[in-house]
Parts: structure tokens; C-alpha cells; sequence
């Protein structure tokens, strides 16, 4: 006590150097430290309002702060002086329940601040903290540390948890937004890769390679076989898959009419085919039935939209009447009525030198200019239908349209 009260009333604090002990008033001390001390009536903390199992005389911010400036010195890279807070911690230690404080920190916050403290102080202090049994002490040096400056009780810690779950509800979804949009980027960008890959396969093979589309049930578990295609929602997942003729021949013949009957009769569950990659299936993305308005550059000069479009099915291939005549199943090994898992009737064909086709019963081996997909996002297997004549410029859906003959593949978004 004599120590402790020295050091608040008249200045006295040890200072251990190599020439010995040596005395330092109060303001050398606090100099040293670089802790300025706080007139009482100009900064009261918690403890000084009887909260405290600090004696009065010592002001509760200069004990933390010397406490903190302490470690610093100690662990630090000042090596001339280290101010003792020996005295100080068995001034309070020395206290007894006569001093009970009225703080409400709980019980386990007191003991793992009073933990914290004796971590975090010099080798001495933590010796002087652990060696005291008496619970009532060691308990009171807890509340005054959690009482003073940067304190607080299990209330505010509550209130700090309630108020920081409130704000993750009301921004999640914004998140959920955000996701959303990623996901139909990625999709995008996915199926440009896709064909592009598609179309460079063909020529480095000198084979012809067909480009299933597909969208079925997005509540349907992936793994199901058959994934679900009608019914109320059969909306909300693309699956697309690429396979490869194996001898280099289009397996069909082109004709102006009933095109396509020697496919389904040399289908054979796929035997002349061979898959190129794996099955690839994008969540949150519609495309049957879409089929954007025209929107012409001539009309809309400044759009990111303006484009020239195909005339139609099966060249849009979202449109309700788009079907090829070269359907294929997955996996491969099924036949074209049962045992598959997807069966895609919306095929793009790449010949041997990289023109894309999409063959009708009566289209035999026409060249449209472009060949377009509209997609929009969905939520699941929600989606809000666009009207016809709806404004392009605004929203989140896209358009993938490539050249059938340059293969250029291109991206539009509003």
C-alpha cells in the first residue's frame, strides 16, 4: 500500500535502470509513457463513479494506460527504463470484500478480462496476479479492469450482437442480388465457351459436332433420371453437352423433305458418337421459350442491344417451335425414347470447316446469318415473363448470337 500511495499522492514510482532503483515523480513517469494524465472532473470513467475496487486516490484511466504503456516499454524497444506496476497490483490485490464493487459485469467476463490481464502483463504483475488464492481479490482486480475505460457488460455485448444480426437481414438481400447476377454472367460467358470450343473442335477433327441445349426443372434434384422438361416449371436449369461424330460424317443426309429420318434410324443410342467434355448445367438461367422482339441498330442506334436478328425458328433457338432433327440423348448409350437422363432436341451442328447449322425436316442445308439464344434470370424455377415489346435496354437479361459462318460469338446485356 505504501508503494501505491506514494505513487498516487506524491509522485513516487521505482524505475528499475542498470544503475540501480531509482525515484520518479508521477509527471516523469506519465512522460516517459506518454500517457497524459486526465483531471478528474475533466474525464470520469465508470470507476470513479463508485463502480471501483480501485482505491480512490488512484485515477482509474492513468492505472490502465500505465498498465498498457508498461507492456509496451517491456516488450518494445525502449531499453533504458521499465515503470513497476508491482506495487500497484498488490495495492489492489491487498483489498478485501469490504470493497465489493456494484459492477453487473458477469462472473466469466470478470474472469477472462482478469485472464487477459495477467497474459498480457509483464512477467512480475502476472507473478503478483496468479500468486493471490483469495478469490475475492483476484475478483475485484477483474472489475476494475472491465469497469474502467473500455469496459463493458454483457447487456451492451448483447445489444452489440442483436444490432449486428439485424443488419446482416437487411442486407442479405442484397447479397442474394448480387449472386444472382454473378450467376447469370457466369452462365453467359460459360456458353460462349462452350461454342467457341465447339466450333474449334470441329476443325482441328475435320468432323461434324453437335451442341445440345436444354432446360428442364431446376427443383428436381440434378442426378435424376429423366430430369423433368414439361409440367407447370420446367425452368430454372440450362444443361448443355457437346458430342462428336467418330467417323467424320454429318450421319444424316440434307433434304428438303423428311430431313433427319436416316438419323433417327442410324441413332443406334449414340454408338457413332462420342462426347466431348462433360455435361454442363447452369442454375437460375431461361431460355425456352424466349424470343426477344427486334431490335435493330437502325431503331436503336445508342443501344448496348441493337442487333441484327434471325428471322425466326429454328435460328432463335429459344423460340417455342425450335427443334433439330438430330436430337441426341446423355449420357450417351441411351436410346432417343427412354433410359437418358436429358434428351436435347435444340441442336446447333458445326460441320467439318466450322459452319454452324441447325437442320429442319425442310431447311436441308440452309445457312441463316446469325443464330441467336435470349436468356433471362430466374429465381429457382420463378421468372417473371417479359412482355413482347419490352424496353432491352433495361434489366438482366442476355443474348448470345454468333455468325454461322465467321463464329463469331458475341454477348449482349443491357
Amino acid at each position: 500500500m505504501r508503494n501505491s500511495e506514494t505513487f498516487a499522492r506524491h509522485g513516487g514510482a521505482s524505475v528499475t535502470t542498470n544503475r540501480g532503483t531509482e525515484r520518479l515523480s508521477v509527471a516523469a513517469a506519465l512522460n516517459i509513457m506518454r500517457v497524459p494524465m486526465f483531471p478528474q472532473h475533466q474525464r470520469p470513467g465508470p470507476c470513479e463513479r463508485g463502480a471501483s475496487a480501485l482505491p480512490r486516490t488512484v485515477k482509474p484511466q492513468i492505472y490502465i494506460k500505465l498498465r498498457r504503456r508498461f507492456s509496451v516499454v517491456i516488450h518494445g524497444t525502449f531499453s533504458m527504463t521499465r515503470v513497476s506496476l508491482v506495487s500497484l497490483v498488490q495495492a489492489q490485490c491487498a483489498r478485501r470484500s469490504d470493497h465489493r464493487s456494484r459492477s453487473r459485469v458477469p462472473r466469466g467476463l470478470l474472469l477472462v478480462v482478469g485472464s487477459a490481464l495477467s497474459r498480457l502483463c509483464c512477467a512480475p504483475v502476472r507473478q503478483v496476479v496468479l500468486s493471490q488464492r483469495d478469490p475475492e481479490s483476484f475478483r475485484g482486480l477483474c472489475r476494475a479492469v472491465a469497469s474502467c475505460e473500455g469496459g463493458f457488460t454483457l447487456l451492451e455485448l448483447l445489444m452489440v450482437v442483436g444490432v449486428i444480426g439485424l443488419l446482416l437481414v437487411l442486407i442479405a438481400p442484397a447479397f442474394t442480388s448480387i449472386k444472382s447476377g454473378t450467376d447469370v454472367s457466369s452462365a453467359i460467358y460459360g456458353l460462349k465457351q462452350v461454342l467457341e470450343n465447339a466450333r474449334a473442335y470441329a476443325k482441328a477433327n475435320h468432323t461434324y459436332v453437335f451442341v445440345g441445349f436444354a432446360e428442364v426443372d431446376s427443383s428436381v434434384n440434378p442426378w435424376v433420371s429423366p430430369q423433368v422438361t414439361t409440367g407447370d416449371t420446367p425452368y430454372g436449369r440450362v444443361a448443355v453437352a457437346v458430342v462428336a461424330s467418330k467417323d467424320g460424317t454429318s450421319q444424316y443426309q440434307y433434304a428438303t423433305s423428311d430431313q433427319g429420318n436416316d438419323w433417327a434410324a442410324n441413332y443406334a443410342n449414340g454408338a457413332h458418337m462420342v462426347a466431348v467434355g462433360k455435361l454442363e448445367t447452369y442454375e437460375n438461367l431461361h431460355f425456352v421459350p424466349v424470343d426477344f422482339a427486334s431490335w435493330s441498330p437502325t431503331a436503336h442506334p445508342n443501344s448496348k442491344m441493337a442487333r441484327y436478328q434471325p428471322t425466326g425458328p429454328p435460328y432463335t433457338l429459344g423460340h417455342a417451335l425450335s427443334s433439330s432433327v438430330t436430337p441426341f440423348t446423355w449420357p450417351l448409350g441411351s436410346s432417343l425414347d427412354s433410359g437418358y437422363q436429358y434428351r436435347f432436341d435444340r441442336v446447333v451442328n458445326f460441320d467439318a470447316i466450322g459452319i454452324a447449322r441447325i437442320p429442319t425436316a425442310t431447311n436441308g442445308d440452309a445457312i441463316a446469318h446469325v443464330i441467336e439464344i435470349d436468356f433471362q434470370p430466374t429465381h429457382g424455377t420463378v421468372f417473371t415473363p417479359l412482355p413482347h415489346d419490352f424496353n432491352q435496354d433495361v434489366g438482366k437479361h442476355a443474348v448470345i448470337q454468333f455468325g454461322t459462318t465467321s463464329g463469331a460469338v458475341r454477348v449482349y446485356r443491357p
